[in-house]
């Protein structure tokens, strides 16, 4: 059995493992004072420091699931509440540091790759000898429109230094050249360009940009020089570009990030993540999702709910978390709108709580918190948004559901949710912070506040 564990550099801005292990520890004594009324989703397989995941892949419970497979079940790690799917076409994917949807990602050889002017083994781009731009090419359509990503390489210099990378849907975007022998971006195009030594004389090279158009053009290409555009010139037929794994990522993250969650993994014909190295989180691509073997809280309760997200559509109200009647009348939903967070109690009267920022594409941690009257919503550990239920007029809540509206079976999530946390009972500001932060150490590439 593997253990999730808490490792260093499970947020944007990578923690000590003992800062990791005081944030756990506060989180857990905050959790435990609520008893049997409070309740954990931890994607994973194994034990968090006692904690279990247990990510199952039927519903039953009795198969355990694993890394790039369908889950069916997950053991609520802290009460008896379980979230379960019994449709196999309905389970979220268990993905573990980063998911990488480039096919053929450590084959250069492979005919998914289109080569100008170059000869290429497996991990080795060579220029011929022809005038010509030279380099391999992809399309790839599983990035979508308007949306973030990050094309990335883990390169070395063999002859050659300047590694030139185009992640565009159309051009203009994420282009950016790196020198592979002083380890540095030497021209940005657009986007965002990072490098970071991986330390046996290679690099991991990435763009960050937001995609113009489906279809995604990324290019690895040898230039003669450290510009950031496509350069023409006779190659020496025997020099080239080491590139050992290339990459194409939903959201925007950095080289560093790249490193902290294991790498780039490696892929053949489907999309995949980490095995052995990162944080997990469930994927959900707009069909799939978990139901709560009964529901955590009533209306008349104080409550709140916390959750590691990325949401990679910019749709209207893809849930998180969602507790109704069976209807879309009555509901305590946890969810985005055109990428922004939000968290809203609804009966006879709406008390909703304004939206946040837009986040889409980027991990975050968001929460919801109920206190008498007092609804508020709260991104990254800060408040955004406050409101009054007292107009609210109470009902049996009877459903909940993680990645859809429960008891109505529409607006699912797409995109990754790590832990879930939810509380019956009065969560101050310190204690929801508290959790925030745990949630954060172990949603993938969430940051640190």
């Amino acid at each position: 059995m593997r253990g999730i564990g808490i490792v260093a550099g499970a947020g944007a801005n990578p923690a000590g493992i003992g800062m990791l292990s005081q944030t756990y520890a506060a989180a857990l004594g905050v959790l435990k004072s609520y008893g049997a009324n409070a309740h954990m989703y931890l994607p994973g397989v194994g034990l968090v420091n006692g904690l279990t995941a247990g990510n199952y892949i039927d519903s039953g419970l009795t198969t355990l699931a694993s890394v790039d497979g369908p889950v069916g079940g997950i053991v609520d790690s802290l009460g008896a509440i379980n979230a379960t799917q019994p449709t196999a076409g309905s389970r979220p994917t268990l993905r573990r540091g980063l998911v990488n949807l480039l096919m053929y990602s450590n084959d250069l050889t492979n005919a998914a790759w289109g080569k100008t002017a170059v000869a290429a083994t497996v991990s080795l781009i060579t220029p011929d000898t022809s005038t010509s731009i030279h380099r391999l090419g992809r399309t790839v359509t599983t990035v979508a429109n308007t949306s973030p990503y990050t094309f990335a390489t883990r390169a070395a210099p063999n002859g050659y230094r300047y590694l030139y990378l185009n992640g565009a849907a159309t051009p203009g975007a994420g282009q950016a050249c790196f020198d592979l022998l002083s380890g540095t971006v030497s021209a940005t195009a657009n986007g965002v360009a990072t490098i970071s030594a991986v330390g046996d004389g290679s690099y991991i090279c990435c763009v960050s940009a937001t995609s113009t158009a489906v279809g995604n053009q990324t290019f690895l290409q040898v230039n003669n020089s450290g510009v950031s555009t496509d350069t023409t010139f006779a190659g020496d037929g025997v020099g080239g570009i080491y590139c050992y794994a290339s990459g194409l990522f939903q959201g925007t993250l950095t080289a560093q990030q790249i490193l902290a969650q294991g790498g780039i993994p490696l892929t053949t014909t489907a999309a995949a993540s980490n095995a052995s190295a990162g944080s997990y989180a469930l994927e959900f691509a707009g069909a799939q999702s978990l139901s709560l073997g009964s529901v955590p809280f009533q209306y008349a309760d104080d409550f709140a709910v916390i959750a590691g997200a990325r949401c990679d559509t910019a749709s209207s109200f893809p849930m998180v978390v969602s507790v109704t009647d069976g209807t879309a009348t009555n509901k305590i939903d946890l969810f985005f709108n055109s990428g922004k967070p939000a968290w809203e109690i609804v009966g006879t009267a709406n008390a909703g709580v304004a939206y946040g920022s837009t986040v889409v594409g980027t991990p975050c941690v968001l929460s919801g918190r109920k206190v008498a009257i007092t609804s508020v919503g709260r991104l990254n550990g800060a408040q955004y948004g406050s409101t009054s239920t007292a107009g609210v007029t109470p009902v049996t809540l009877t459903q909940s559901k993680i990645s859809e509206l429960a008891g109505v079976g529409t607006l699912q999530f797409t995109g990754q949710i790590g832990p879930v946390i939810a509380i019956k009972g009065t969560v101050t500001d310190a204690d929801l912070l508290t959790l925030e932060r745990f949630v954060a150490a172990l949603t993938p590439n969430a940051p640190s506040f």
